[in-house]
């Protein structure tokens, strides 16, 4: 008696579909953001200079609108307010995992590209008005800050990448 063995795949089957391939990239981007927070050369090399930068641009926004603020190190300080830029505040983690996202759905190099940069310039001009605002914060109402800081914004910045993920994939 011969039997002949025939497998059929449907247009949901998981490896048809990419999802094994998305699930890469994205334990990909896992890694590498395990990477940001633990290799020395990443973080003296890549996240400190963003800190750097980042704590400049703050400074002098700050500067143009009216705060006696200067710029130490990484830190924005104020006669009344000192806020230190930590890694975790650059933003750059969140730009992380938004480049898997685009990666592992857009359909061409030149939409990846577009996506990330368009959605890291998003995510810095955030990620500058949070950090301005929790100074402004820590000014008028310091009690406030720990909300501001590690739940509204914190939520923001997390929301922001599916959100933007989502609409970058819809686009036609």
């Amino acid at each position: 008696m011969n039997t002949e063995l025939t497998i059929h795949r449907s247009q949901d089957d998981p490896i048809r579909s990419g999802i094994y391939r998305i699930a890469g990239i994205l334990i990909a981007c896992a890694g590498v953001l395990w990477a940001m927070i633990n290799i020395s050369f990443i973080i003296t090399y890549l996240i400190n200079p963003v800190s750097f930068i980042l704590t400049r641009v703050v400074t002098t926004l700050l500067q143009l609108l009216g705060q006696p603020v200067h710029q130490t190190g990484l830190s924005v300080s104020s006669p009344l307010v000192n806020l230190k830029i930590t890694p975790a505040c650059t933003g750059i983690y969140q730009i992380v995992v938004l480049s898997g996202g685009l990666v592992a759905l857009s359909k061409t190099g030149k939409e990846r590209t577009r996506g990330i940069i368009q959605g890291s310039m998003i995510l810095m001009g955030i990620n500058i008005f949070r950090i301005t605002s929790i100074y402004y914060v820590a000014l008028l109402i310091p009690e406030w800050v720990p909300f501001i800081h590690g739940v509204f914004w914190e939520g923001v910045m997390v929301l922001f990448v599916p959100l933007f993920w989502i609409y970058w994939n819809s686009k036609k």
